[in-house]
């Protein structure tokens, strides 16, 4: 198992492995490539994989968002859930994010997300707003931690 600081030539397969970690986990289908080169379009991701025999299973993709480090997208394939995966993905993030001058790092997660949301909350995290949405039963929770 390797953890690989990557560029955007490898989003196709980080695409394909994230549509699988979060398909059914909304009313939607998770983002297609178009989706993530819209939203990566005008910012300088930082994208960190977890892989193994050069094939990804999970990934962390993060940007600068309001003055301060925000992640976007964190996934890890269920097969290779509970072995600290996610954490050593959030561990490169936050240092990389500290390395860089950023004094936060602010994420957004689904009330859906219930295994994400503990990760952040017990890696000291705070919860700073939420947002409730009355059409869809997905609400968001904003966190933040101080570096």
């Amino acid at each position: 198992m390797q953890f690989k600081n990557v560029t955007l030539d490898r989003l196709p397969e980080i695409v394909e492995v994230n549509y699988k970690i979060f398909e059914g986990m909304y009313e939607s289908a998770p983002y297609d490539l178009a989706m993530y080169q819209e939203r990566l379009k005008d910012v300088a991701p930082v994208i960190f994989v977890a892989e193994e025999n050069e094939k990804i299973f999970g990934d962390c993709i993060s940007f600068e968002r309001d003055s301060k480090w925000y992640v976007w997208i964190l996934g890890v394939n269920k097969e290779y859930r509970g072995q600290g995966i996610a954490t050593q993905l959030l561990d490169l993030n936050e240092k990389h994010a500290k390395e860089h001058g950023y004094k936060n790092i602010t994420v957004k997660v689904y009330n859906v997300s219930k295994e994400m949301l503990r990760l952040m909350i017990g890696r000291g995290y705070e919860i700073v707003d939420i947002h409730k949405h009355e059409k869809t039963k997905y609400n968001e929770i904003f966190l933040e931690l101080c570096l």
